[in-house]
């Protein structure tokens, strides 16, 4: 008996395109100075499933997004991190956005 192998078949995988960040922030509140760590969780939409997205490179910004503050990386969890320390501030609050991939 004669075995004959087939030809060989590349097949590419990608991750789906980025539809959504969300952000959270630990901790919500502090008084004059301290270090606020920002929490980016990326994910794409697979099959009707959402799925955590690797190797993204996520913007960090305040003032409502007018300043970039940093960037960090998606583990394989589809989490960035960011910490941001503030010193002798005055009362009043900070808007944040994290944006990865034109998403936010």
């Amino acid at each position: 008996m004669t075995t004959i192998t087939s030809n060989q078949v590349t097949v590419t995988v990608t991750q789906p395109p980025v539809s959504a960040v969300k952000l959270s922030a630990s901790p919500t509140s502090i008084t004059g100075s301290g270090t606020v760590t920002f929490t980016a969780t990326v994910t794409g939409t697979a099959g009707g499933t959402s799925i955590p997205l690797t190797g993204i490179s996520v913007s960090f910004y305040n003032n409502n997004g007018a300043n970039l503050q940093g960037t960090a990386t998606t583990n394989s969890s589809g989490v960035a991190t960011f910490s941001y320390t503030y010193n002798n501030v005055a009362t009043g609050y900070d808007q944040w956005v994290a944006v990865a991939s034109g998403v936010y």
